[in-house]
């Protein structure tokens, strides 16, 4: 179907989203790539101190890193500790990883700045596409800011899965594949009995595996501070993916995956920013495409955004018939390419 369009988001779009020589920017709050979520800055490791256990694996964690073993591999080694006392020190990575994705959402880009996000949304709403679904696997509210900002509509309460969907009118939905910072999840096995310690020490006194809620829960404020804490008497816990090697989960409602297949099985326009294309499950997604007429790749530099090309083109459906491959990948970034290079992309829609 024409005038459909899906945006897909990594971590490299927001690690790209600002040209900081024009933009007013906290540079120790750069949003991460995967590989620097235990970078060693100074404003990431007084949040990691936050959380000791978590923090007790920084030095394992950097020194495996020093030595090419990826960040989800080492953390599927952690998750998957067989002595229980050790493998509790893992469950406080997601509330690291969630704490850090939200200090970086508030405080990275100063005095309500724009970002290329809000650029973006400004030309797509300027297009004639008529249904545009956005599909992240970031955890961070850059885009949510964005959008809310430039649009005037926010993104409201995932508890109600449809206010994700169809927001302007029915042109945008935002489907946040592996979770977002303001997402929480009940821990079960942490019951009124345990209501009164905080949430560290009430994981700590864990004699079971962490067993959580299927439901996705908002976070009361969104844009706001503060580690999930005891509410009504539970104890809730980040409704966020780790990256972790072979285990590549969706966290969104399954409302959300039904409409992103709905979506992406319409859809023949693509734009990819800030995707590396290694995420297996959400390759499988794309099998359902059954035709690509455009797509645009901006990964950061023509290589690696070429290697994702050579990955979308191995699935099945309509990414492996795709041939007009001339000019489809960005030679830059998420700056370069909306300074540069999405007049382009737009025009002819």
């Amino acid at each position: 179907m024409k005038n459909i369009l899906t945006i897909v988001i990594g971590a490299g779009a927001s690690h790209d989203c600002v040209n900081e020589n024009i933009t007013n920017v906290a540079s120790g709050y750069k949003p991460p790539l995967v590989g620097d979520l235990f970078e060693n800055r100074p404003s990431f490791s007084s949040i990691l101190s936050r959380f000791p256990r978590a923090a007790g694996l920084s030095d394992e964690i950097r020194t495996k890193m020093s030595e090419d073993i990826s960040i989800e591999t080492i953390l599927r080694e952690f998750s998957d500790e067989e002595i229980f006392d050790l493998k509790k020190a893992y469950w406080q990575i997601p509330l690291y990883l969630q704490e850090l994705l939200r200090e970086v959402s508030n405080n990275y880009v100063k005095d309500n700045g724009g970002t290329k996000f809000n650029t973006l949304i400004r030309e797509a709403e300027k297009s004639n596409y008529k249904k545009i679904l956005v599909l992240t696997l970031n955890y961070d509210l850059l885009f949510e800011k964005a959008f809310e900002i430039t649009s005037g509509l926010k993104f409201g309460h995932i508890e109600v899965a449809k206010d994700y969907i169809s927001k302007g009118k029915g042109r945008w939905s935002l489907i946040k594949l592996h979770g977002s910072v303001n997402w929480t999840r009940k821990i079960l096995n942490l019951d009124k009995a345990g209501s009164n310690q905080d949430i560290l020490n009430a994981l700590n006194s864990l004699t079971t595996e962490l067993e959580l809620d299927d439901k996705v829960l908002n976070n009361q404020n969104p844009f706001g501070s503060g580690t999930i804490k005891v509410s009504n008497k539970f104890h809730y816990y980040p409704a966020i993916a780790a990256p972790i090697e072979g285990k590549d989960i969706f966290i969104c409602p399954a409302e959300h995956i039904a409409e992103a297949t709905k979506h992406l099985s319409e859809c023949s326009d693509f734009l990819f920013i800030g995707f590396s294309g290694r995420d297996e499950n959400v390759l499988d997604l794309f099998k359902i495409i059954p035709k690509v007429n455009k797509v645009k790749i901006v990964n950061g530099k023509l290589k690696s955004g070429e290697n994702v090309l050579k990955r979308l083109k191995k699935c099945d459906g309509g990414f492996s018939k795709y041939n007009n491959l001339e000019g489809c990948v960005s030679p830059g970034g998420f700056v370069e390419f909306m300074g540069n290079e999405s007049k382009a992309f737009w025009d002819g829609v």
